[in-house]
């Protein structure tokens, strides 16, 4: 660990540099560059004094910031030095992590005032930060808020032995009777370690049953003696209930895990915490749809109870720090299930009216103003007005089908928004074909911005997920205009994946900018096997135009070549060398992507839904899906319900986000404004 003597040295130089900071924002150069790389791998590797001296040397002082939000989010025993950096730096990523390892930095001796300044800003999160916050509050003649902070924090933050102990020891009557309810939380959440610890401080007949769910969650045989134990007053849980369920899946059991899921499914109350439930719900729901068990497959989409309100099923079970996170897995759980009640009441039930209630749910949903949530995305409300669309035309409500697809039609990049255009040939958006403008005297601003420099550094020595990472950051916090100029910075530096995150921000915002969105590089006028709309449509939903990138698979690339599909296409083109060099060359990469690309359509027929799902999924897998399945029909109907039986819910996003782009790279080649047709493309 570095002195503090040497930590505030190199915070005053930063300090310093910053005031005569230019307004320009230069490569850097390829010392700068050098060094900053060395800092980088000195602080991955802990040695922190070596670092700061590397990125001393960086013309550029926010490397030293970086190293500082580096060596803060590994850890230091110093809170004032956290308190700086959040006060300078308020506006980096990661600060979640460098918050919770801070709070472990207290020594007690802090100042109240500032302490609870702190905490009011930022939640604790963890126990440690919570007692800090109480015990300040308790400094400053303020017991009653110090209580309701450990009563908050023993809900589901994560607690150390010692902590907890404490917190037991100095609170008493704030933290015993929820030790239970803390119980129960942590394993609805999974942290069985965590639960375990608290099983003393329970009664005997309590203990019986939450060993027994301590067990089923950790999935271990012979849990059924355990089970046994527990009195008859606890056998109806809902969280024994649910762990159940998970078992008998894991085991095998999944008519018995479906009987289950079915008995409890009569009211929230007996589901216990619907959020939980939803995940599993929908899979099985799915599984059922696809074996025609359509009436039942309802039955379990439907009766998810969650419910919408201001912040849907309460989730003042958690502590405060927790519920963002869950609020939005809520939300968009809540869609998924909705929409997939409505898809089979109306394409296998038969049922409009049935549709329309969910479909409906939906769209009221996604359409719901709210200061605390985000936008929805293009592609939810192009799905919200299309289905309401089917299901008002299914029933004879003519002109209400057409005002839904009217509003489906405004998302003209998504695939559904663009199936409602072409369905009441909507007029096509200008903006498929418009440039963007750029407003100079904004990248002149973001040139200046701290978190912008920090990822061009990052950039220049090919650290491209931190580079991303700050990018995108930087993004969440801009209008259009703003948006468009700092993609256009990171294309100026060569961060030319960095746009695509970019634009991506800006279609949760509301915001679609096209020349960053679908971006058109050089390597699109190479002489290739399939049309350069498929192929950049591949490549940005691969790997949104980054050429190093790897999976954990194994794929690599821009198009995501594995390496022994790689080779045997290779070698059919005469490209020698080491495969993994080969696809981690652009121009390689691109021909030997496309070429498989082409052997597909081959296999399949020429088929494109059938390709594109092979080329993500296998077309091993394709095939045993085809086996179930069948072969879609040619109506644009059946191709799309097609698409929705497809097994895995990341290749049904993948074939219609490829879809949906072909569209608008058809429209971006020729420059001009044309009806949209994308049931041609199906």
């Amino acid at each position: 660990m570095i002195s503090l003597p040497f930590w505030r040295a190199v915070v005053r130089g930063t300090l310093i540099f910053l005031l005569v900071c230019t307004s320009s924002l230069a490569s850097p150069s390829k010392q700068d560059a050098r060094n900053f790389n060395l800092a980088f791998e000195s602080a991955s590797k802990g040695k922190w004094e070596e670092a700061y001296q590397y990125a001393n040397k960086v013309t550029d002082l926010v490397a030293v910031d970086v190293v500082r939000w580096l060596h803060l989010r590994a850890g230091i025993d110093d809170w004032q030095a956290y308190r700086a950096f959040l006060k300078e730096n308020g506006d980096w990523p990661g600060l979640k992590i460098l918050r919770r390892t801070g709070e472990k930095s207290f020594s007690g001796e802090e100042n109240p005032n500032q302490v609870v300044d702190y905490f009011n800003n930022y939640n604790p999160q963890n126990g440690s930060g919570a007692i800090r916050f109480a015990e300040a509050l308790i400094k400053l003649q303020r017991p009653r808020e110090a209580d309701s902070v450990i009563r908050n924090a023993i809900l589901s933050l994560p607690f150390s032995d010692d902590d907890l102990e404490y917190v037991i020891q100095n609170y008493p009557s704030d933290t015993i009777p929820l030790l239970e309810t803390r119980l129960d939380n942590l394993l609805w959440l999974n942290r069985i370690e965590e639960a375990e610890t608290l099983l003393p401080y329970l009664r005997k007949e309590q203990q019986a049953l939450y060993k027994a769910r301590i067990s089923l969650d950790a999935l271990n045989d012979g849990v059924n003696d355990l089970i046994n134990r527990i009195p008859k007053e606890y056998m109806t849980d809902p969280g024994l209930a649910y762990d159940r369920i998970l078992w008998r899946d894991h085991h095998g059991h999944n008519l018995s895990a479906l009987d289950l899921l079915l008995e409890r499914s009569s009211s929230a109350e007996n589901l216990g915490k619907p959020v939980f439930w939803a995940s599993k719900r929908y899979r099985l729901a799915h599984a059922l749809m696809r074996e025609e068990k359509n009436q039942l497959a309802y039955d379990i989409a439907s009766k998810h109870f969650l419910t919408i309100n201001d912040r849907f099923n309460s989730l003042d079970w958690l502590s405060a720090t927790d519920i963002p996170t869950w609020e939005k897995k809520q939300r968009n759980t809540y869609l998924d299930l909705e929409w997939l009640a409505g898809f089979i009441a109306l394409r296998k039930l038969k049922d409009p009216q049935r549709a329309l209630r969910h479909f409906y749910n939906y769209y009221q949903e996604v359409t719901r103003p709210s200061y605390s949530y985000p936008s929805y995305s293009p592609v939810r409300l192009g799905r919200a007005g299309y289905w309401l669309g089917e299901a008002h035309e299914s029933a004879g409500n003519n002109e209400d089908a057409r005002i839904a697809y009217q509003f489906g039609a405004r998302f003209q990049t998504s695939f559904y928004g663009q199936l409602s255009a072409e369905k009441i040939n909507y007029p096509t958006s200008k903006t498929l074909v418009s440039r963007e403008p750029v407003n100079t005297r904004i990248v002149k601003k973001l040139q200046r911005e701290k978190v912008v420099r920090a990822a061009i550094l990052f950039h220049s020595v090919g650290i491209e997920p931190y580079a991303g990472w700050f990018l995108a950051h930087q993004a969440e916090k801009l209008d259009r205009e703003g948006l468009a100029a700092l993609a256009q910075l990171a294309q100026t530096h060569g961060a030319n994946f960095s746009t695509v995150k970019i634009a991506k921000q800006g279609t949760r915002q509301g915001d679609i900018i096209l020349d960053y969105l679908y971006p058109i590089p050089d390597l699109a006028t190479q002489n290739l096997p399939t049309k350069p709309e498929v192929t950049l449509s591949i490549i940005r939903q691969e790997t949104e135009f980054r050429p190093q990138a790897i999976s954990h698979k194994g794929a690599m690339g821009l198009m995501q070549v594995l390496p022994n599909t790689g080779e045997e296409i290779a070698d059919d083109l005469g490209i020698r060398g080491p495969i993994k060099e080969v696809l981690l060359d652009q121009e390689y990469n691109v021909q030997i992507g496309s070429a498989y690309l082409q052997v597909l359509f081959e296999e399949f027929d020429g088929i494109n839904v059938l390709v594109y799902a092979a080329y993500n999924a296998g077309p091993g897998r394709l095939n045993g899906w085809l086996k179930t399945l069948g072969k879609p029909g040619e109506s644009t109907h059946s191709i799309i319900d097609w698409i929705e039986h497809i097994p895995y819910s990341e290749t049904r996003n993948y074939v219609m986000r490829v879809l949906e782009s072909i569209t608008v790279y058809q429209h971006r080649f020729s420059k001009r404004v044309s009806p949209i047709r994308i049931s041609s493309l199906l």
